[in-house]
């Protein structure tokens, strides 16, 4: 007979992961291709790497690639500071 053990950490890292998967499949709230277009282009235009940007917003490179690739989920609090280091509007008018 196998003996199956399996720690309660386990068990919760896999449901988190599960959900994660979920959400991302099935959210509708990604950033919008106007967003994710503008992040890059003002991006590019200080010259500045992906690493470079999440070093100045106090963030990691995956947030700069989640938001220019369309996969994050808009947070108003990392677009403010990207629109400060970037010296961009990004969003909508005001």
């Amino acid at each position: 007979m196998l003996t199956l053990q399996v720690s309660l950490n386990s068990v919760q890292k896999w449901i988190v992961q599960c959900a994660k998967f979920w959400f991302f499949l099935y959210s509708d709230d990604r950033v919008p291709t106007e967003l994710k277009k503008a992040i890059m282009q003002a991006r590019i235009d200080k010259k500045l790497t992906q690493s470079q940007l999440a070093q100045l917003i106090n963030e990691k490179p995956q947030v700069i690639q989640e938001y220019e690739s369309g996969k994050a989920i808009p947070n108003q609090q990392i677009i403010s500071k990207l629109e400060r280091a970037l010296g961009a509007k990004l969003r909508g008018k005001k």
